[in-house]
């Protein structure tokens, strides 16, 4: 009986995105965190409460984004290494119109 390799590629695929989302998560969190605890211990040994907690907070939201969109490429690098590349383009050429 031969595996069902398809199913065994979508469990594959599910497994990835969910340690991706994982991963956002626990990035997003780590940050709002760091940036939160940095931010109050600042306010208090400056006595600027609540500006650098404020500061820090919005300082945080491109922070993220930044860190997201490394996971995000390193998710979509590792998926790309995964499948073959087709090195003969002609059949693709003659879909998309070019000869």
């Amino acid at each position: 009986m031969a595996p069902n390799v398809r199913g065994t590629q979508t469990a594959t695929l599910r497994r990835s995105m969910l340690r991706v989302v994982v991963q956002i998560a626990l990035v997003t969190c780590a940050i709002i965190a760091g940036a939160l605890g940095a931010g109050v211990g600042l306010d208090r040994t400056l006595g600027t409460r609540p500006w650098l907690t404020v500061g820090m907070l919005v300082g945080s939201i491109p922070v993220t984004i930044v860190a997201l969109y490394f996971l995000a490429m390193s998710f979509a690098r590792s998926q790309q290494a995964g499948r073959p590349r087709n090195l003969d383009t002609r059949e693709e050429d003659r879909v998309d119109g070019f000869k």
